[in-house]
């Protein structure tokens, strides 16, 4: 079964990163597994507790996410590369980046996958 990490980056955006967290815990997980990694990039508009409390209201969906806070702000390529290290070191098979402003739909990797 492949390992899917979608990679995830914040600054100072946790609605628009909590919806899509929303959009990524409804995709259908039918020939893959998904990990989503959410990197904070040194917010200060209290993104990375909100991001936290959200982690433990979707333990009822079966999205596993991993958040990484960042002490700096390392920008697009940085914050993606740190994302990126980690779903390789924890064995994926393929890594998406996604903007936070993104909403998918539920087969939407599926159909990724046929490709």
């Amino acid at each position: 079964m492949k390992h899917i990490f979608v990679s995830l980056l914040n600054f100072n955006g946790k609605k628009n990163t909590l919806a899509c967290l929303e959009s990524l815990a409804k995709i259908n997980q039918i020939n893959f597994k998904l990990t989503v990694v959410v990197v904070d990039n040194a917010s200060t508009d209290g993104s990375l507790e909100e991001i936290q409390n959200a982690k433990v209201k979707m333990q009822n969906h079966n999205l596993k996410f991993k958040i990484i806070g960042n002490k700096l702000n390392l920008g697009f390529s940085g914050g993606h590369n740190v994302a990126i290290q980690y779903a390789l070191e924890n064995g994926a098979d393929y890594v998406l980046i996604l903007n936070n402003d993104t909403y998918v739909d539920e087969n939407f990797l599926e159909e990724l996958l046929k490709v």
